[in-house]
C-alpha cells in the first residue's frame, strides 16, 4: 500500500537486505525493471521511465511517455 521501493536482495536466500531507494510520488505501479549501462531503469504504468543509481539511489525521470509500461526486464542483478 505504500510507495514503490527499490530494494537490495539477498540473490541466495530472496530476502530484502536494504532499501535501496523509494521511488518519488506519482510512481506507484512499476511494473517493470531493466538493468542496462550500470543504471536500474524503472517503467511504470503511468508511462514514465525512470534511472536508478544502484549505488547511492539517486532517482531522476529519465522520459515521460504515453505507453502503459506492463513489464520490462533485461537482467536481474545489476552490479554496483
Amino acid at each position: 500500500g505504500g510507495p514503490d521501493q527499490i530494494v537490495r536482495v539477498d540473490p541466495l536466500t530472496g530476502e530484502a537486505l536494504s532499501v535501496l531507494t523509494t521511488l518519488p510520488t506519482g510512481y506507484t505501479s512499476v511494473w517493470g525493471l531493466a538493468g542496462w549501462d550500470d543504471a536500474i531503469y524503472a517503467f511504470d504504468s503511468s508511462g514514465g521511465i525512470l534511472r536508478i543509481d544502484p549505488i547511492g539511489g539517486l532517482t531522476t525521470e529519465v522520459l515521460s511517455t504515453n505507453h502503459s509500461w506492463w513489464g520490462a526486464g533485461v537482467v536481474t542483478i545489476v552490479p554496483p
